[in-house]
């Protein structure tokens, strides 16, 4: 929804991932539950979001036009990685708690070809990069840039 507001018709797309085929079919669907919608602006879920009624009250369905936009692939972080793509931003939230100190090490270390230069990456707020990779430079609280 931010990109729709900040790039518009501008050429973009968001490449979502999961291990789980059963989550990536759901998701797909852009069919979620009101409540999924806390931290979503009404600005945004007026202009991207249907309110569901009837039986499908307390619900939402993302636009068509903004889902159309989203590549969903069926990823395991701890395989090679099927060509995905190069990428301005990577977003690996609050997926390294689950990993220990080596196994963090080889998922980024299978991530950051796939960071095109200055591309930033971001991690969850209870996770660290530290003696994970040396190639990134803390940019933010959770966020770094590669060179």
């Amino acid at each position: 929804m931010v990109l729709a507001d900040h790039l518009g018709n501008c050429p973009w797309e968001v490449t979502a991932s999961d291990i789980s085929t059963r989550v990536l079919d759901k998701v797909r669907t852009g069919h979620y539950p009101m409540h999924r919608a806390d931290g979503i602006s009404r600005a945004h879920l007026s202009r991207y979001c249907l309110k569901g009624v009837n039986t499908q009250e307390n619900t939402l369905l993302v636009d068509q036009k903004l889902r159309s936009r989203v590549n969903f692939k069926q990823v395991n972080l701890n395989q090679a990685l099927p060509a995905l793509g190069e990428f301005d931003v990577i977003f690996l939230r609050n997926v390294m708690i689950y990993f220990n100190q080596e196994t963090k090490r080889q998922i980024v270390q299978r991530m950051l070809p796939l960071l095109k230069p200055g591309g930033h990456f971001l991690i969850g707020h209870s996770e660290s990069l530290i003696g994970v990779v040396d190639t990134l430079y803390p940019f933010a609280p959770s966020i770094y840039l590669k060179p």
